[in-house]
């Protein structure tokens, strides 16, 4: 019977566990705790030495235990529904502190502003920009600014000129005189050198005759 004593010190434990996570109101940590003890309490039934009144008295405590958890779930629903009504109430209450919209209608922009452009009659006649043939007198230490000519005229470079039509023919004309002469090789029909004594295609002897 050493063995149900050993069972039953461990079961204390874990029991005395789970109870102090059901103090503290973590219901999370005590279903994990109340699960454990009772596959704690399961595996220890499948011992074929255990007496039936003792696996009955286990069972029962096995069916209560699980009463237990479904009452620590419902539990976690209340608190979990309890932060979503809070957290509503919160944004109903900041909705509710929201000052009211200003009463009547905006008052209508000028007429004369079209489109963010400020039309010539509105600018007085002190407030146009004088020419500047009319800034003749300059102050002291102030130079006018002359506007720099720029030339947008395309720059093509000395050096690099368009080919001419001799120049092109001229080119021809030595193409023309690197070329070797050809012939078909007579086994595969490929083009080959006047002078080659093997076919580059097919690797075929050939003869210069």
């Amino acid at each position: 019977m050493s063995y149900i004593v050993t069972f039953n010190e461990k079961l204390k434990d874990l029991i005395d566990k789970a109870k102090g996570y059901d103090n503290l109101k973590n219901y999370k940590k005590s279903i994990k705790a109340w699960i454990e003890i009772s596959e704690f309490c399961l595996q220890f039934m499948k011992n074929p030495k255990m007496d039936t009144t003792y696996k009955n008295m286990l069972v029962k405590k096995i069916r209560n235990i699980i009463n237990h958890v479904k009452s620590l779930k419902l539990k976690m629903q209340q608190i979990e529904q309890k932060a979503i009504e809070i957290e509503e109430e919160k944004i109903s209450t900041l909705i509710n502190n929201l000052p009211e919209p200003p009463i009547g209608e905006p008052e209508a922009l000028d007429s004369s502003v079209d489109n963010g452009i400020i039309k010539d009659d509105i600018i007085s006649s002190d407030q146009k920009v004088k020419s500047v043939q009319e800034l003749k007198n300059i102050p002291n230490g102030f130079k006018p600014i002359k506007p720099k000519n720029y030339d947008f005229e395309t720059i093509i470079p000395k050096n690099k000129t368009k080919p001419t039509v001799n120049s092109q023919k001229k080119s021809l004309k030595k193409d023309d005189k690197l070329k070797k002469p050809t012939r078909s090789c007579p086994f595969c029909g490929g083009e080959i050198g006047i002078d080659e004594k093997i076919c580059s295609h097919c690797g075929t002897p050939l003869s210069n005759g």
